[in-house]
């Protein structure tokens, strides 16, 4: 699974245990640095929610979740490309 805008990692102790493997992605460094000391996540990616899921093999993942980030986001064509 991946969690799109991870964020601090709030929705991800939601989701861990509840998927094989959990990816999280956010813009931030800061929020990232939050999200790994909750030690639910798999990988964590800093980067664009577009680029960083372009860059994921095809089939990476069964389910992408977005809470709260899809509001941050300007035209959103891009990520649903």
């Amino acid at each position: 699974m991946v969690d799109l805008g991870c964020g601090t990692g709030l929705f991800g102790v939601a989701l861990a245990g509840q998927c094989r493997s959990l990816t999280g992605v956010d813009l931030s460094h800061e929020m990232l640095a939050r999200a790994r000391d909750r030690n639910i996540y798999d990988a964590l990616v800093e980067d664009d929610l577009v680029t960083a899921l372009a860059a994921m093999p095809e089939a990476r993942a069964d389910a992408v979740v977005a809470v709260d980030v899809l509001v941050y986001i300007g035209a959103i064509e891009g990520l649903f490309a």
